[in-house]
């Protein structure tokens, strides 16, 4: 059971963690074949792994050397992430770039929106919650919920916003008089 942590661990904290997945999809939006996605996550995963025991490895603590290969997973998911993302990108870019400025203003507009009300609708369920759960306020605990809640609600509003503003701005590009 603990091994199985340990895995399930080791892969949930190189999704989330930024030194692997900000490199991960820089190294993936920069390559041009599949098998330099697979190269550029194995140098990520040995600088990681590298980094883990010169630096972050608490005192007495000790790797499990056969689960190490696992280390292999999170970088490759976000280098193969952003080789998609890039091969998406190229395939639906707007042939002419007159109307670049104004699809960026729709993104930002987006963000801003989504932003705003992502965080105004989290504030309001974190309230709810609160009331609902009867959360305790002892050392300011339904203040963290609350703020949580805010936190999620501003992250998926500027992602959706962004998007939403992103797609528009791509309508708004292809679409004109006849």
């Amino acid at each position: 059971m603990e091994l199985a942590k340990a895995i399930l661990g080791s892969i949930g904290y190189g999704l989330i963690s930024p030194s692997i997945f900000i490199p991960g999809l820089a190294v993936g939006w920069f390559v041009r074949r599949w098998w330099h996605v697979a190269v550029g996550s194995l140098i990520i995963a040995v600088i990681s792994l590298v980094w883990l025991v010169t630096e972050e490895l608490p005192e007495g603590a000790q790797i499990i050397w056969p689960v190490a290969p696992v280390g292999l997973i999170p970088p490759f998911v976000w280098c193969a992430a952003g080789f998609l993302a890039r091969s998406w990108y190229q395939r639906h870019t707007v042939a002419s770039r007159q109307g670049f400025p104004m699809s960026f203003i729709r993104i930002a507009i987006g963000i801003l929106v989504g932003g705003v009300g992502g965080g105004v609708l989290g504030s309001l369920i974190g309230m709810a919650y609160v009331a609902l759960e009867q959360v305790s306020s002892f050392e300011g605990l339904s203040g963290y919920v609350v703020a949580s809640f805010m936190l999620i609600g501003i992250v998926i509003g500027i992602l959706g916003g962004g998007l939403a503003g992103f797609l528009r701005g791509r309508v708004a590009l292809h679409t004109g008089p006849a």
